[in-house]
């Protein structure tokens, strides 16, 4: 009962469940290390639970992949080979190793598809600063597993039962005190057990790449934040760096810029009545809202890519529309004049990529909207008539598309958007005593469809 709930607490929190890791034992240069290692090892499981994180430790390990695991920090093909068999696909490696006065723990990052470290870091180990150590070791455990994005849930569900079933196993050797016999002939078979060691020589099917995460990057135009949701693809591609750039085409850790055009249908016309009553007093009445139609539009998208799947940015367009003014006194035949005018657009956006990786990318995005129009201007006004003023029409926008990458740092845009628009200008507002025989208010459609084009550049 106890793993099946600890499984449904893991699925349906998958915020919290993190990643199921293999932390081996760490490996103490000398005896004199022992006490201290275990002590180190003791502080770096509990931060890594803190952060949810699920542990597949040695004890846990062994029953399936056997003594390979022990000291793994100085045994060939640990972690690699245990990683094939393992529910994890990440592994923290640590050794403790002594310099004269001071010691220091060599921290190994693994992935499931590399046989070499990912990453290596040297950490201090200051006296009295045990907690700092182990603390270190998970921000940079977290770092990166940034760059691998979430782990597969059944991942996790496979990680707990391994774990539950070790630990459910664990006591039985407790009542079998009897086994100091059996003890020397595990011993006897024990220098036999390298004997496993140059299978992963044998059948070690080394990454494409066959380096680390940094030897790969050296030299190359590629930098780590490129690699955000997408290392698991950049480890194992066969070909340079560069060449998977080309292939795949990955938007993160880039800024963008789009030089877009299009056409748009719905409320981007404007409408103004303007009406002077009686004499002594004057009294003035005015009336403005939008009016259906159809014009082209232009702009600029810019923002930034943070992973892989998703960028946010602002988009800035201009609407090509009209303005129509009518002017006259009470109910006598108005003056009506038209003429174009501008709509400005400012869209905040996030924008999501169902295919993030290759040349053609399927995307979706929502936002808000921000249509701004001017005031109106009567000129000559020797009748002084009031002049409607400008305003805001909020709106909700969201809608789809393709990016089309050519090339690692240009696309081709393509779009489709859908505006709702809302609040008190959306529609027809008027200022005054309406006047008899005033024209009927402006009616629009609250709702705007745009299609685009442009071109991106990414760097």
């Amino acid at each position: 009962m106890r793993p099946f709930l600890l499984m449904l607490t893991l699925l349906a929190t998958p915020a919290l469940a993190g990643e199921p890791l293999l932390v081996p034992d760490f490996t103490p240069h000398t005896a004199s290390e022992v006490a201290l290692s275990a002590m180190l090892q003791d502080l770096l499981k509990e931060e890594l639970k803190r952060d949810g994180h699920v542990l597949i430790q040695s004890e846990h390990a062994k029953p399936i992949v056997g003594d390979i695991i022990d000291r793994c920090g100085e045994r060939q093909g640990c972690p690699y080979v245990p990683l094939q068999k393992l529910p994890a696909r990440f592994a923290v490696v640590v050794t403790i190793v002594r310099f004269e006065n001071s010691l220091t723990g060599t921290v190994d990052f693994y992935e499931q598809a590399d046989p070499t470290p990912i990453a290596t870091r040297e950490v201090p180990i200051e006296p009295g600063n045990e907690a700092g150590f182990a603390a270190e070791i998970r921000r940079q455990t977290e770092d990166l597993l940034a760059l691998l994005g979430p782990a597969p849930s059944q991942d996790l569900i496979e990680a707990v039962r391994l774990i539950e079933g070790a630990d459910a196993v664990a006591p039985a050797p407790a009542p079998q005190p009897v086994a100091p016999a059996p003890q020397p002939v595990a011993l006897a078979p024990q220098p036999v057990a390298p004997a496993p060691v140059p299978a992963p020589v044998a059948t070690d099917v080394p990454s494409p790449a066959g380096t680390s995460l940094e030897k790969r990057l050296e030299g190359s135009s590629i930098r780590r934040r490129h690699l955000t949701g997408n290392l698991d693809s950049f480890m194992r591609f066969e070909g340079e760096p560069e060449e998977w750039a080309y292939r795949m085409t990955p938007h993160a850790g880039r800024v963008f810029i789009e030089l877009r055009g299009g056409y748009a249908m719905g409320d981007i016309h404007r409408r103004a009545d303007v009406r002077l009553n009686g004499t002594d007093p004057v009294t003035e009445w005015y009336q403005e809202g939008p009016e259906p139609g159809t014009g082209g539009r232009g702009g600029l998208y810019a923002g930034y890519s943070p992973i892989t799947f998703m960028d946010v940015g602002l988009l800035v367009e201009f609407q090509a529309g009209m303005k129509t003014l009518s002017t006259g006194f009470g109910s006598d035949s108005p003056a009506t004049s038209q003429g174009s005018a501008m709509l400005g657009i400012v869209q905040p956006r996030v924008r999501f990529y169902a295919a993030p990786l290759g040349p053609v990318k399927p995307a979706l995005f929502v936002g808000a909207e921000f249509q701004v129009f001017d005031a109106y201007r009567i000129d000559p006004n020797p009748n002084q008539f009031p002049e409607p003023i400008g305003g805001v029409v909020p709106g909700v926008v969201g809608g789809g598309g393709l990016v089309i990458d050519p090339a690692p740092i240009i696309g081709i845009v393509l779009e489709a958007a859908y505006t709702q628009h809302f609040g008190a200008r959306a529609g027809a507002a008027e200022d005054g005593r309406r006047p008899d025989g005033a024209p009927s208010a402006p009616t629009g459609q609250f709702r705007t469809l745009a299609f685009s084009g442009g071109l991106q550049f990414r760097i």
